[in-house]
């Protein structure tokens, strides 16, 4: 009996063991390939960061009116009608904050020049 339960104890710790070191590994691979798809993401453009896009989005429809706004010179350029979801976000996962604080970085400091 004593044999029986050593044995068990033993199964339970070795499976804990193989679990363990799985998940580390997992954990592991997820990061390093998280690590690798941020590097190759590109960068936005610096006419990218300086331009905004104003949406006019009707109630009904899957159309809307889109103006892009310069942040350089404050102009405003018609880029006519599109599509409201593929306008509304582009951007992929690896990217949305770096882009946004980039941007953010330099329309702030338009606002510190005057």
């Amino acid at each position: 009996m004593r044999s029986s339960l050593l044995q068990s104890v033993t199964s339970v710790l070795a499976l804990g063991v193989v679990l363990g070191m799985g998940y580390f590994a997992t954990d592991e691979i997820v990061t390093a390939r998280k690590r690798a798809a941020a590097a190759a993401a590109p960068r936005p453009s610096a006419d990218e960061l300086y331009a905004g896009s104003i949406l006019y989005m009707p109630d009904d429809g899957r159309l809307c009116h889109q103006f892009l706004f310069d942040n350089r010179g404050g102009r405003f350029r018609d880029a006519g009608v599109v599509d409201c979801a593929g306008a509304a976000y582009q951007g992929s996962d690896s990217t949305p904050k770096q882009w946004s604080s980039d941007r953010m970085r330099v329309i702030s400091s338009g606002f510190r020049k005057g």
